[in-house]
């Protein structure tokens, strides 16, 4: 991950990804886990994220990770809301139940997104369970960040180490997609 490009983002102020509310896919989503209010819950790549804060006000217990001390540095802490600050490659947390990715698979580079669902593998436990939103949109259309993942790469990627089901698709030429995994 390339932690100093985020850092500058976030320093230069160039967070469009922020959104100024929950997550709406959140909301109509999240019971599709079908996980307890008490799961731990890991938030990679989470920003300053109003979406930490709905989580928390579910009952879970929130680990949020980020690279930006300034993105964290704006989030009320509590005893329900903890942060890692630094390089998600470096987190883990073999207590986590549930994770919730909006912005990090498609905030990667190709390449680093195999080393992302094997580094998620390596310390999830059996049955965890994860709500991802992703993008997909026709090649050319747009530099990312957010970068196209397509659902066959998704599928790919989860391999034989996560169960994926496609939920819902949102969208024409650029398509929302929301997909339940499970560390199996």
């Amino acid at each position: 991950m390339q932690v100093n490009y985020w850092k500058q983002r976030w320093a230069d102020g160039r967070t469009g990804w922020h959104l100024s509310d929950v997550n709406p896919r959140l909301i109509e989503y999240w019971q599709c886990l079908e996980i307890d209010a008490a799961s731990r819950v890991l938030v990679p790549l989470c920003g300053k994220s109003l979406d930490l804060m709905w989580l928390v006000e579910q009952g879970h217990d929130v680990i949020g990770v980020e690279a930006s001390e300034m993105a964290v540095g704006d989030l009320p802490l509590s005893e329900k809301l903890s942060m890692y600050c630094g390089d998600f490659f470096e987190f883990s947390d073999p207590t986590v139940d549930a994770w919730y990715d909006r912005a990090a698979l498609v905030a990667l580079s190709p390449e680093s997104r195999v080393r992302y669902f094997a580094h998620l593998a390596s310390f999830l436990p059996r049955g965890a369970r994860g709500l991802l939103v992703s993008f997909e949109y026709p090649e050319g259309m747009r530099e990312g960040p957010p970068f196209s993942v397509a659902e066959d790469e998704v599928r790919a990627l989860c391999g034989d180490k996560f169960k994926c089901e496609l939920i819902n698709r949102f969208g024409s030429s650029e398509i929302e997609t929301i997909y339940v995994l499970e560390r199996i």
